[in-house]
């Protein structure tokens, strides 16, 4: 009895210091060092859209200079902290959620990248596979690694908030992500909302991309029979393809990179899930248009609950989500999501 009690009031004390003693959530600014890739100069001269045979970024700068000199960089983070999560966002990064961790066993619900090292696959050029990242009006965003705006919001009842977004040169329109959480809830909330500040329509999308540690073993769970490829000119069967294979096993992906969208799918969820740690993340979406909202949090098995993000998404966009099963989040993407696949070391 005398193990159990002092076991009872260590778990009062860490709670009490990640609360504070007035039991809010901590929010601060801090610095983490990440070995880092070097980007190098932009190029100041980007083609003018008129010329331009691809994608337009005019009047943005182009990162397409990229080297192999890795060395320690301070990035500036921002960060939340309860009894049950630790958040942290690199603000300087496009505003993506760098870690979510469930505190009750130390598991990542994202993949943090133990290195940064930039490839050209965003709109400018440089990109980087890590955590979460916020995509609007276009995938792999101007922005997505060049600083944002950003603020710390702390209320009465204890909540506090990281809020991140920009307002896009080429448009004009404006993005922002308020990620909150709340005393004594294992849950991270996100309200998302896109604005069009100008008259003039314009085509865009909201797409959340999430980078998610996977092994041979993991399972893919997307509630859907048919997958489609990009610009949908392939059709297939899911889980089992018309070749044989299970694709809902990563260690079955043996001919390339698997890029598939659902296809025809009215469920309200997917997820992932790992036998090597009894944990996985889980999405799920509220199908239709208007506001939508995003629920995150881990559901272990030690502690039992639900979880949960919640975001509003004010636009004519359709409602999505993501949530996790474990050390998991649940949050919200519109489209596909990624999986970084690491074979057992």
């Amino acid at each position: 009895m005398r193990l159990l009690a002092l076991g009872s009031l260590l778990a009062l004390s860490a709670a009490l210091s990640a609360r504070g003693e007035d039991g809010a959530v901590r929010a601060w600014e801090g610095t983490e060092t990440i070995p880092t890739y070097e980007i190098g100069p932009p190029d100041v001269n980007p083609p003018f859209d008129l010329f331009a045979s691809g994608r337009f970024n005019y009047p943005y700068t182009m990162l397409e200079s990229l080297t192999d000199r890795r060395a320690p960089r301070v990035w500036r983070t921002l960060n939340l902290e309860n009894e049950h999560l630790r958040v942290s966002v690199l603000p300087d990064l496009g505003g993506r959620l760098w870690r979510c961790t469930d505190k009750a066993n130390g598991a990542a619900m994202f993949y943090a990248n133990p290195s940064l090292k930039f490839a050209q696959v965003a709109y400018r050029g440089a990109w980087a596979t890590f955590g979460i990242e916020f995509n609007f009006p276009v995938s792999h965003n101007w922005v997505t690694s060049s600083p944002v705006d950003f603020a710390l919001e702390r209320r009465a009842d204890g909540s506090a908030s990281i809020v991140v977004g920009n307002v896009d040169l080429v448009y004009g329109m404006q993005w922002r992500v308020r990620l909150t959480l709340r005393p004594g809830r294992a849950v991270l909330e996100q309200e998302t909302t896109l604005y069009n500040r100008s008259d003039v329509r314009h085509r865009f999308y909201w797409w959340t991309n999430a980078a998610v540690e996977a092994w041979d073993d993991s399972r893919l769970i997307y509630p859907m029979a048919f997958t489609a490829s990009h610009g949908f000119t392939e059709i297939d069967t899911w889980p089992v393809s018309t070749d044989g294979v299970d694709l809902s096993r990563p260690g079955n992906h043996l001919k390339g990179p698997v890029s598939l969208f659902s296809h025809g799918s009215h469920e309200p969820f997917m997820g992932i899930y790992h036998p090597r740690t009894d944990a996985g993340v889980v999405h799920w979406a509220d199908p239709g248009e208007g506001p939508s909202r995003t629920t995150t949090a881990p559901r272990s098995r030690s502690r039992g609950g639900s979880s949960g993000t919640r975001r509003h998404t004010r636009s004519s966009s359709p409602r999505r989500s993501w949530g996790s099963t474990s050390p998991g989040c649940r949050f919200a993407p519109s489209g596909g999501s990624s999986v970084r696949r690491r074979r057992p070391s």
